[in-house]
């Protein structure tokens, strides 16, 4: 790897053409024998742990990489942070790399925490006078108290990950580079090194990071890759990244097939015939017996929704409405009851369904789901041919703003969860809120008492008195 202090563009990290490539099946002496004109001991193989690689990661860029295991994701980092060698191509850096690969690494299990940090320190470049208040933000953001002066040896892996992070962000890298490590540590340490991303991002720093949550990908990056077979399978938007991954890990791609519109069509109307009006307690109407149909004809309908799994079964229709079935004609109030109905079309028998439903933010977040087996509502085997109809309700207790939800129906059968339909973002409804507070939830947040506290005025003082407003004697002030 070569690595440049710097550079006339904005590229930060250019991989050209990289390849890696393993002997399996060969000894050490191997190498020698084919050098002298003998034949190895045995026959090998070659792997291409990554094949072809091209990158060009600009300043600012947050980029995640996902894969299914054996991409060639940690391969890669490795090689752009230069603790191996590729077999053929160029790794270019710019700017100074903090990297944090594996857990540990580069740390002597004798050495105290503290020991570890000055090592790393000094092998980043920090200068002497620096070093003192560079070991206490470490200390201070790795949190594991007295622990810190201990042998790294005694550490949990939760403490390894704590204090090995907080060395690689200390010396304000130009680029980060994080392989997975950070699913080590716990929720909150999670949560703090994430809201360090966010600075670091602020400030124009570069991250490179592997991760195997799609969630993180859309949340925190700016930029998606995917790795498969040691290639490179896709590079551009988080959404695109993250659905391509979903298809990876489900073995099917539903985003690309064509809607079967007339089948879908004949389906609804034949089951429509044989649901009967009924009067709605929420609204007092009749729900709509025909409310089955396409659902990118549907106002709350996402277009761009993100869509995966085997086919098994299929979401054919889903509508967000009042009890009535019918669309939501106006934007939802905060702690407003709403229904959400599904229509699903079986194509393979499902033993053991799961159906879930997910509340998202406009920027991803998981603001609440749950499945028909955590509120009690087991279902019995589906059979090819058969649809059914699920309705959901929820309280929309959230402010003013844009909200999503997703879909899902899985076979838990075979021991393991088989994805069927997986509608990511698939519709999406407005909450209108006159009140002024900020966030995401109706917390019901008020004031509701205070009172004013009599204390004797310190001497010194004077000049600063404090003033208290008379409620009771209007334009007047007592002291």
């Amino acid at each position: 790897m070569q690595t440049v202090a710097s550079n006339d563009s904005s590229s930060m990290i250019l991989v050209e053409d990289v390849r890696k490539v393993y002997r399996l099946g060969q000894t050490p002496l191997d190498p020698l024998r084919v050098a002298l004109g003998l034949r190895p001991h045995r026959a090998h193989s070659e792997h291409r742990a990554v094949d072809g690689i091209s990158l060009d990661i600009k300043k600012g860029e947050t980029v995640g990489i996902l894969g299914v295991n054996g991409a060639g994701k940690s391969t890669l980092l490795q090689m752009i942070t230069g603790t191996l060698r590729p077999t053929s191509g160029k790794v270019q850096t710019f700017g100074r790399i903090a990297a944090l690969l594996e857990l540990g690494a580069g740390f002597n299990p004798q050495w105290t925490g503290r020991k570890n940090a000055e090592f790393q320190c000094v092998l980043q470049g920090v200068p002497a006078a620096e070093l003192a208040e560079r070991i206490a933000a470490i200390e201070a953001f790795a949190d594991i108290g007295d622990y810190f002066d201990e042998p790294t040896r005694t550490y949990s892996s939760g403490m390894y990950v704590r204090v090995a992070f907080a060395c690689s962000v200390a010396s304000e890298p130009d680029i980060l580079i994080v392989d997975e490590a950070l699913a080590v540590g716990d929720l909150k340490f999670q949560n703090k090194c994430f809201r360090r991303f966010e600075e670091m991002q602020k400030r124009g720093c570069t991250v490179l990071f592997v991760t195997h949550s799609p969630d993180l990908v859309t949340r925190f990056c700016t930029r998606g890759l995917i790795l498969h077979l040691g290639q490179l399978l896709f590079d551009g938007s988080t959404a695109d990244a993250v659905r391509i991954y979903m298809n990876l890990t489900t073995g099917a791609n539903l985003q690309t097939e064509p809607a079967p519109a007339d089948e879908i069509r004949e389906t609804a109307v034949a089951q429509a015939a044989d649901v009967k009006a009924m009067a709605s307690p929420d609204v007092g109407g009749p729900i709509a017996a025909d409310w089955a149909g396409l659902p990118d004809r549907r106002a709350q309908y996402n277009p761009q929704e993100l869509r995966s799994g085997s086919g098994g079964a299929k979401f054919t229709d889903a509508v967000l409405h009042r009890g009535d079935r019918r669309d939501l004609a106006s934007p939802a109030k905060p702690g407003e009851t709403l229904f959400l109905t599904t229509r699903v079309q079986i194509f393979d028998r499902v033993a053991a369904p799961e159906l879930g439903l997910i509340l998202r933010s406009k920027t991803n977040q998981i603001l609440s789901g749950a499945s028909n087996l955590m509120v009690g509502s087991p279902l019995p085997v589906l059979e090819p041919g058969s649809a059914l109809d699920v309705t959901w309700s929820f309280r929309a207790h959230f402010l003013s703003g844009d909200y999503f939800i997703d879909l899902g129906i899985a076979d838990l059968s075979e021991g393991d969860r088989l994805v069927l339909d997986l509608r990511q973002s698939m519709l999406h409804f407005t909450i209108s809120s006159p009140k002024t507070v900020f966030g995401l939830v109706e917390a019901e947040i008020d004031l509701t008492d205070f009172q004013w506290i009599d204390r004797q005025r310190p001497p010194d003082l004077e000049r600063s008195r404090l003033q208290f407003v008379d409620q009771d004697i209007k334009g007047q002030v007592r002291q």
